[in-house]
């Protein structure tokens, strides 16, 4: 089965490791302009476009809810029950020491960057997938977490964009609970601690210092997720 990828940022992808399984985190993502065909005259709207224009549309969509009439003409980019990969910031590689019999603590660690995984001059049990959620920054450097402990010493690592992640290197993996079109000024405070907030202003204030452009009447997609176990045919690609 192809499966597809969703790229959350760093405290999301926390929060999604750390809560319970049987409970849920939610990330919101803006709704795209789109080619509205149920119209007499079929051209791109944005959401608040489409409202502006809802005696155009034929029935039933019409006289719908607006919430179900944006998720109607718009495509959602998942669907509900479907499973996805997520990709982190990440790279590929092992840790050594400039005096590998000399593995004390103190001893300078240095990130070995492997940019093929089939290189056959390096030994298999040395390369291996490591990922920023693991690692504090600190000026410069990284320091990593003590759970994942390389020696004392500040370690640079060159860091790869999420984007360019593959497959192969997921470890998280995540079920679409829901998915719904909402716009800002609906969210509850539920919504914003889901979204790793503290309250609805927070995130409406970190919200707009990202998107000054849009208010409040601005539509979203809001996507519950919940962590899952990688399903076995992925595991056996």
């Amino acid at each position: 089965m192809d499966y597809r990828s969703i790229i959350i940022n760093k405290d999301k992808i926390t929060q999604l490791y750390n809560i319970h399984q049987r409970y849920t985190s939610s990330v919101r993502t803006m709704i795209q302009p789109q080619y509205i065909k149920h119209l007499d005259t079929p051209v791109f709207y944005t959401p608040q476009e489409l409202l502006e224009h809802r005696d155009e549309l034929k029935q039933p969509y019409n006289d719908m809810p607006a919430k179900d009439i944006i998720y109607s003409m718009f495509t959602p980019p998942y669907h509900e029950g479907e499973i996805l990969y997520v990709k982190e910031t990440w790279n590929y590689g092992y840790f050594a020491t400039d005096d590998p019999f000399n593995d004390i603590e103190g001893n300078d660690y240095r990130f070995v960057e492997v940019k093929d995984p089939q290189d056959k001059r390096f030994p298999k049990e040395l390369p291996r997938y490591i990922y920023a959620q693991n690692f504090t920054e600190k000026g410069n450097h990284i320091i990593p977490n003590q759970k994942f402990n390389y020696g004392l010493s500040a370690i640079k690592i060159p860091w790869k964009p999420s984007i360019y992640m593959p497959k192969e290197a997921a470890r998280l993996w995540v079920r679409v609970m829901s998915i719904r079109a909402q716009q800002v000024k609906d969210m509850t405070y539920c919504d914003a601690t889901q979204e790793g907030y503290y309250s609805k202003n927070d995130f409406v204030n970190t919200f707009f210092e990202l998107h000054p452009e849009y208010d409040e009447n601005v539509w979203l997609w809001a996507i519950e997720l919940k962590a899952c176990g990688k399903p076995k045919d992925a595991e056996e690609e």
